[in-house]
């Protein structure tokens, strides 16, 4: 059979070879080289004002193109409600009018999803503090372990 790349044995060797080094320092090893931290949970977006602006926006709109404004009374007044009236019926219009009822129903998929995946985020930094915790501990163990034992077959020169 051939051999592992990496022998435990050989690690465990060169860990306890270097065992007075690790316990000159003072203090367990870091597990992760940088602190772990996320920060405060991000501010919703379902809720976010300018999200709900914008569709108050969108439903004033809709509602101002689509009621009729009463009888124009002078002749600009006419020919502006002919020419709203015109461009309303055009297909291109409508067109827009569709694209923009899908974008707002995108934007509101879209923050739903945003809000989901912050939480589940919290989540998991929640849990991977726990596992560096508990990796922490272990790995302080086993250097503790090493360093005793590195001790114990020490001979004393005193």
């Amino acid at each position: 059979m051939g051999r592992v790349a990496i022998d435990p044995r050989d690690l465990a060797r060169r860990i306890a070879a270097s065992a007075d080094d690790l316990g000159k320092r003072g203090r367990a090893p870091e597990v992760l080289s940088r602190p772990f931290t996320l920060g405060p949970p991000l501010e919703e977006m379902a809720g976010h004002p300018d999200l709900g602006a914008a569709h108050r926006g969108w439903v004033a709109l809709s509602e101002q193109t689509g009621r009729a404004s009463g009888h124009p009374r002078g002749v600009r007044e006419r020919l502006a409600w002919i020419a709203v009236a015109v461009v309303r019926r055009h297909p291109e219009y409508r067109q827009q009018q569709q694209l923009l009822e899908q974008l707002t129903r995108v934007v509101d998929a879209l923050s739903k999803r945003c809000d989901e995946l912050d939480r589940r985020l919290q989540g998991l930094h929640e849990q991977m503090g726990e596992v560096a915790g508990a990796l922490g501990e272990d790995l302080t163990r086993v250097v503790a372990l090493v360093a005793s034992r590195a001790d114990a077959q020490t001979p004393d020169h005193g």
